[in-house]
């Protein structure tokens, strides 16, 4: 696939990694980030924009932003403009229209 670019010139896909607007990484090699920088997945675990723990596989549990548990049985965290992460209890990665 050839590369891509976000409207304001910055690379929005390139050799199987997407990037945020701002330049940061948002998806590559399995993991996700959000556009501050901070992890959103890896290995069965998914993180709140703020670092904490939003879900993990080992315990199929659900945490809000403030680290308590939740009743939620599925939930997406958008991680900046065209990357989407929904946690369906599987996970799927959307990267501008394409599943990862």
């Amino acid at each position: 696939m050839s590369t891509t670019y976000h409207s304001n010139g910055r690379v929005k896909w390139s050799m199987g990694s997407a990037y945020h607007a701002n330049g940061r990484v948002a998806y590559s090699m399995g993991s996700a980030y959000h556009d501050n920088g901070q992890l959103a997945y890896s290995l069965g675990t998914a993180y709140h924009s703020n670092g904490t723990i939003a879900y993990t596989s080992l315990g199929k549990t659900f945490y809000d932003k403030d680290g308590k548990i939740t009743n939620n049985k599925s939930f997406s965290i958008g991680l900046g403009n065209g990357i989407l992460m929904q946690i369906i209890p599987n996970v799927k990665i959307t990267v501008y229209g394409k599943k990862i």
